[in-house]
């Protein structure tokens, strides 16, 4: 018998967010079987899902293995996390138009396995979502710069066009970070061309020159 069930899933795949308890509906299907073999590698984050008793024996018989049989019923995440993993899938496009105007090719149908880890830290297998950096390396970049320039600024009282030059460079840095909030590196990675969209603010070179000539505050970063 088919068994059907929903899982949470973050907000945007692979961060850390979950406040609009969005969720996935996922099917283990008739051909499975009704139990599976889960095998814990004591004392290691190791644990493998066998739905063949044979497999699940022979490796059980390994040291340090243990091996309970567990009802797919009683956890349909797991076992559907091993069974779609190991079987061919087709997924399902759905274009996603980023801030820049360019597409991002998002799966619809993602496997279990795609978004989620097995953990075994309860000692029974349950689904650990797996967390990405949120942030482009350009991102990261320009958040250097802009502490780097924030911490010179807070320290000292400069003449009336650095200052402006100084406010300008502060604000296009807040303007690159509230645009890219909701762009992450996996949607960037999957285009064809990324060379001329979102450009990253850059340190003006008179800026540098003055504050080399100053004392570097405490904890200012070097930027690349």
């Amino acid at each position: 018998m088919a068994i059907n069930f929903t899982v949470n899933v973050p907000d945007e795949w692979w961060v850390d967010s979950w406040s609009n308890n969005d969720t996935l509906s996922y099917t283990l299907p008739d051909e499975a079987p009704s139990h599976f073999w889960y095998l814990n590698h004591e004392g290691t984050d190791n644990q493998r899902i066998f739905f063949d008793s044979d497999e699940a024996q022979g490796m059980a018989m390994n040291d340090g293995w243990t091996s309970e049989k567990l009802a797919c019923a009683d956890w349909p995440a797991a076992a559907a996390h091993e069974w779609h993993r190991t079987r061919d899938h087709t997924y399902t496009v759905e274009n996603v138009t980023l801030k820049d105007g360019q597409v991002y090719k998002k799966k619809s149908n993602p496997l279990l396995s795609d978004l989620f880890t097995l953990d075994d830290s309860l000692g029974k297998p349950k689904l650990n979502a797996i967390i990405k950096h949120p942030h482009t390396v350009a991102e990261d970049r320009v958040k250097v710069r802009k502490t780097y320039v924030s911490r010179f600024n807070n320290v000292y009282d400069f003449e009336s066009s650095v200052q402006t030059k100084i406010d300008n460079f502060i604000a296009a840095a807040d303007s690159y970070a509230g645009m890219m909030s909701t762009v992450y590196p996996w949607q960037l990675d999957s285009l064809n061309d990324i060379s001329g969209c979102f450009a990253t603010p850059k340190v003006p070179t008179d800026l540098i020159t003055v504050f080399s000539g100053l004392p570097t505050p405490p904890n200012t970063p070097e930027l690349e």
